[in-house]
């Protein structure tokens, strides 16, 4: 799931981020999915052209590999991904 912020007006986004920053989420990263296994995040400190890449990260390997360029296309991929399993 996608986080963001809750019907109750939450901040699941920053919850989750700071959540995870005690097991060593680094600090420029904001979280935007949780997988389970691992999550996929905003990688603030690779900013190109105003946008973050989206990262994968998780507690024992530490950042992965680059996933998308920037947060639209990983929204399109997500939401097309969606749509299909409708």
């Amino acid at each position: 799931m996608i986080q963001g912020v809750g019907l109750d007006k939450s901040l699941q986004v920053v919850d989750i981020t700071r959540s995870l920053r005690e097991y060593g989420l680094p600090g420029n990263l904001v979280v935007i999915e949780n997988v389970d296994e691992y999550v996929y995040c905003l990688d603030t400190a690779q900013m190109n052209n105003n946008e973050c890449p989206i990262v994968d990260w998780d507690q024992s390997t530490g950042i992965g590999k680059k996933q998308y360029n920037n947060l639209y296309s990983y929204l399109y991929d997500r939401f097309n991904d969606a749509v299909e399993n409708l």
